[in-house]
């Protein structure tokens, strides 16, 4: 069971009004793991006027943020579900979430970095950012979570997409791109030295002794894949590793290189976006199914001290049963 966490307050004419409860940059709510530990849940807020409130829920209502925690969970797992009516609608949402993320970074006076993602969905959230004008594009740091081992020119690389889409008005400077394949001949590079060399560059650009991003993307494949780790392949996603090849991906072309899970759950937030009919069945496998991440490779994201949101359209969302 997730339950949601949120401070609320009434107004003098009685309107409710809720506080968002929001970590990014690797922040984290240390006075919300003393209330947890506290057993005040439920009870008035110290404050006349405002409260806690525990519910369960697998959404919450629009305008309000509100985090689901799980029982069995150690440490903070916030894990949230959103959906909606429209995958435009998604993806403009996302967006403003992004940027708001990315100028929280920039008041820190740090980087947003991110890894990005391919696929039909992150292409039109791509072109959402594009046409806005609030992007701090400067405080911007990009890397990939999954990548087809191809000519960065090639129509199936994923540096390519967002070439096109992200940066097609507002460049990052190079120094701040990080393509997950740079070979000049990728076709007969080895891909455990490309694991390796990206391995690099992410302890290079995030720091070596406990690498870390703020924001991941992925997706959610129609058999339940999620970046470049599909189901039935639970051994090539190691703990130990940062980044893995792929050699024989059921989904051409075979040849890859991927995030493991564990190095994605330690960014600060995840964001898993799915849409589309066909990966319903996906999404009740690994949200509701029984607890199975070989077969469902979605089930082992489970960021320790960050955020999960799940972005999903109506189609998306039609099998679940909450």
């Amino acid at each position: 069971m997730a339950f949601w966490l949120s401070m609320s307050a009434r107004t003098k004419s009685g309107a409710r009004s809720s506080m968002p409860m929001r970590g990014v940059c690797g922040a984290t709510m240390l006075w919300v793991m003393d209330i947890l530990k506290s057993g005040a849940l439920g009870a008035p807020w110290a404050s006349e006027g405002q409260s806690l409130s525990l519910g369960a829920a697998s959404d919450y209502p629009p305008g309000v943020t509100c985090y689901p925690f799980s029982l069995m969970a150690k440490d903070v797992r916030q894990v949230r579900t959103r959906i909606f009516t429209q995958g435009d609608a998604l993806c403009q949402s996302l967006a403003t979430t992004i940027v708001e993320e990315a100028r929280a970074c920039q008041a820190a006076g740090g980087s947003y970095r991110l890894a990005l993602t391919g696929g039909t969905t992150p292409r039109r959230l791509y072109t959402a950012l594009a046409a806005r004008h609030d992007v701090p594009w400067g405080a911007l740091e990009l890397f990939w979570s999954d990548e087809r081992a191809v000519a960065l020119d090639h129509a199936d690389s994923n540096y390519r997409m967002v070439r096109e889409t992200l940066l097609a008005r507002d460049p990052v400077a190079a120094d701040r791109l990080h393509p997950m394949v740079a070979a000049s001949d990728p076709d007969d590079a080895d891909l455990e030295e490309l694991a390796a060399d990206y391995e690099r560059v992410l302890r290079d650009a995030t720091g070596a002794d406990a690498p870390a991003l703020d924001a991941v993307l992925l997706g959610l494949g129609p058999d339940g894949h999620i970046a470049s780790l599909f189901p039935g392949e639970g051994e090539r996603d190691r703990p130990d590793r940062l980044v893995v090849a792929v050699r024989d991906s059921p989904k051409p072309p075979p040849r890859r290189l991927t995030l493991t899970s564990a190095f994605i759950n330690r960014s600060a937030t995840v964001h898993l976006i799915v849409t589309g009919a066909s990966k319903a069945d996906a999404v009740r496998g690994t949200l509701e199914g029984p607890h199975d991440p070989d077969r469902w490779p979605g089930q082992r994201l489970a960021p320790a001290h960050g955020t999960l949101t799940w972005w999903l359209d109506a189609a998306a969302a039609s099998r679940l049963r909450q």
